[in-house]
């Protein structure tokens, strides 16, 4: 005798998470990547602070992008929908720094944290994070489709974003940005679908440059006064000086953007004659028989094209500033070893540079 079991078959199923999720995703396959290359950004040295902001050093917009949207529980009836939402999230391994100005800045290096907004129609750039922001379309009617039938849609939002800088130390000379992810931005037909796969990333890639800036006595042109002196007090032999003839400079000297400079003997001078002797030894004046000898603080002779002088500097301040002086003495000499006529006026003219010893 046989027996017939009854056998209940049990099918599970369900529909696979994107099949009635809401969200959108991009019809080729590819996340839209926006690539912002910025440059050089450039910091003037009286900004280069730590806290010194610089807002929206780069805005950049490329061409819309196609996507296809999941319908949801919502949408299933007729699958018509006006409105996207959109998540804006830092990229992964951002971490928030500050906020300014109601914006949320993330770390990017030692030395820089960014702020990002990104375009979103209907709310102009929105600062990120941004979390379901709708873009408020009521016009045209797009189409949802289960699994990935929605019908393609081009979008504007994501594909333009503003870029801002804090600074969170001051710049030492150029620091390098290499293309780093910053912002991922996901879309989708309501208020609550979840974050999968972003419709939209944001890159940057650029430098920004803040020179440390030093100034001496500014606007000014210096003037040393060798007073009268007699032509007989000019020797014969060429490039001897005349005795007890040396005249002192104190020059001014103020820099700033120095927070990262720990060593504060960083800082000379340069002398560079307009027109010298052969031998660099004597910066040439209008008379051609007299020269003048140039001397350190501390009198040893340096060559006038080029030679340096060294500053005494002051300890860096907390703002990265700091003061101090360039010391020289001039002393006439005999470029010939002829003496000049008595009566004559003489000039001369060099520059004086600041050098930056590391």
């Amino acid at each position: 005798m046989f027996k017939i079991l009854p056998i209940l078959l049990l099918l599970f199923f369900s529909w696979s998470s994107f099949a009635d999720d809401g969200i959108c995703h991009n019809a080729d396959g590819e996340t839209n990547v926006l690539n912002l290359s910025f440059g050089t950004v450039n910091v003037s040295a009286a900004n280069n602070l730590a806290g010194y902001t610089v807002k929206d050093a780069l805005t950049t917009t490329l061409s819309s992008y196609p996507v296809r949207c999941h319908c949801d529980p919502e949408h299933n009836d007729d699958g018509a929908f006006y409105e996207i939402f959109y998540i804006g999230d830092p990229a992964p391994g951002l971490v928030e720094d500050r906020v300014i100005d109601d914006q949320q800045y993330y770390i990017l290096n030692e030395y820089l944290s960014i702020g990002v907004k990104v375009f979103i129609i209907n709310n102009d750039y929105a600062n990120l994070p941004f979390d379901h922001l709708s873009n408020k379309v009521t016009d045209p009617q797009h189409s949802c489709g289960p699994r990935n039938d929605g019908r393609q849609i081009y979008l504007d939002s994501g594909r333009s974003a503003k870029i801002s800088f804090n600074l969170r130390h001051s710049v030492t000379g150029i620091t390098s940005i290499p293309r780093t992810e910053v912002a991922w931005i996901y879309a989708g037909i309501n208020n609550y679908y979840p974050r999968t796969t972003p419709v939209s990333k944001v890159t940057i890639m650029g430098s920004l440059i803040a020179p440390q800036n030093c100034e001496m006595t500014p606007g000014q042109t210096i003037d040393v006064d060798l007073g009268k002196m007699n032509a007989g007090d000019f020797s014969t032999t060429p490039g001897a000086v005349v005795p007890g003839k040396k005249v002192k400079t104190v020059v001014k000297v103020s820099c700033l953007g120095m927070t990262d400079v720990r060593d504060s003997e960083f800082v000379q001078a340069s002398m560079v004659a307009v027109d010298r002797s052969p031998d660099a030894s004597m910066i040439a004046t209008t008379n051609p028989d007299v020269g003048i000898k140039i001397y350190d603080k501390n009198g040893s002779q340096i060559r006038v094209d080029g030679g340096m002088l060294p500053a005494d500097m002051s300890a860096i301040s907390r703002l990265g500033a700091t003061d101090g002086s360039v010391t020289f003495y001039s002393t006439p000499a005999s470029m010939t070893g002829k003496r000049p006529a008595a009566g004559e006026e003489f000039t001369a003219d060099a520059t004086l540079i600041i050098e930056f010893t590391n």
